[in-house]
């Protein structure tokens, strides 16, 4: 069996990267992977979730400039009307989480070049 996988952005039905794996390939993923459709799926969605932990906890530092004042300080404000204290990123309900990775401005986090 070959398998295809396919990245299209989904805004534009863009195909963004194709990739074809030969018989060879697919049977040596299937050697440890008895479901590559459902591993490769698991993987992704297990790093969207870390990813937005790691994003997360670094907008609500205090002194973080991933959300603008004015975001932030609607994030305090429905963190108190919600009654949600925060003593871990996991604690956040995922509909916040998504609300703050959604506004957070994350080329703040790129090293900046150089000019020279």
């Amino acid at each position: 069996m070959k398998l295809k996988i396919v990245y299209i952005n989904t805004d534009t039905n863009e195909t963004l990267k194709e990739l074809e794996l030969t018989e060879e390939e697919t049977k040596a993923l299937f050697f440890d992977i008895a479901d590559i459709i459902e591993f490769h799926t698991n993987f992704i969605k297990q790093r969207v979730r870390q990813n937005i932990d790691k994003i997360v906890e670094e907008a609500i530092r205090p002194q973080s400039k991933l959300l603008s004042a004015q975001d932030k300080k609607a994030l305090i404000k429905s963190f108190l009307e919600k009654g949600i204290f925060v003593v871990n990123v996991r604690e956040i309900p995922i509909e916040l989480k998504k609300e703050i990775v959604k506004k957070a401005n994350l080329d703040v986090l790129k090293p900046s070049e150089e000019v020279g």
